[in-house]
């Protein structure tokens, strides 16, 4: 069962989700960026996403 269908029973309240294709294209970069011998930054954000019911309804 996916997770969403236990949000819309009320069996979870909500999850939180990252973007994978966003998380790849950074890591693909860094390593482009290492190799050029550039600056990286200590920490990379990559923004989370927090699902709940009201936001099931705008996707």
């Amino acid at each position: 069962m996916c997770f969403t269908n236990y949000i819309i029973q009320g069996v979870i309240e909500g999850t939180v989700v990252r973007d994978a294709y966003k998380m790849g294209y950074k890591a693909v970069e860094t390593m482009y960026k290492i190799k050029e011998e550039e600056f990286i930054d200590d920490t990379i954000f990559i923004e989370l996403k927090y699902i709940d019911k009201g936001s099931l309804d705008e996707e």
